[in-house]
């Protein structure tokens, strides 16, 4: 098993700061922005920002295998 770099310079790290954090900024300003009927919204674009990068990091992984 690799290690895992948790620096700037995985690439993964950067997706995930680069996608994940942007998306929780917004999802709390939309907590307190949007009316208590749709308080579910912003669970829900952090849930699917996490979907979309784990599915980055498939997609990533079969393309590194397909290289080698």
């Amino acid at each position: 098993m690799e290690r895992f770099d948790m620096s700037f310079k995985n690439k993964k790290v950067r997706v995930y700061f680069g996608l994940i954090v942007p998306v929780i900024i917004v999802a709390i300003i939309m907590h307190f922005v949007l009316p208590p009927a749709y308080q579910m919204i912003p669970t829900f674009l952090v849930l699917s920002g996490i979907a979309v990068f784990y599915l980055w990091v498939l997609i990533d992984r079969r393309r590194q295998k397909g290289n080698k």
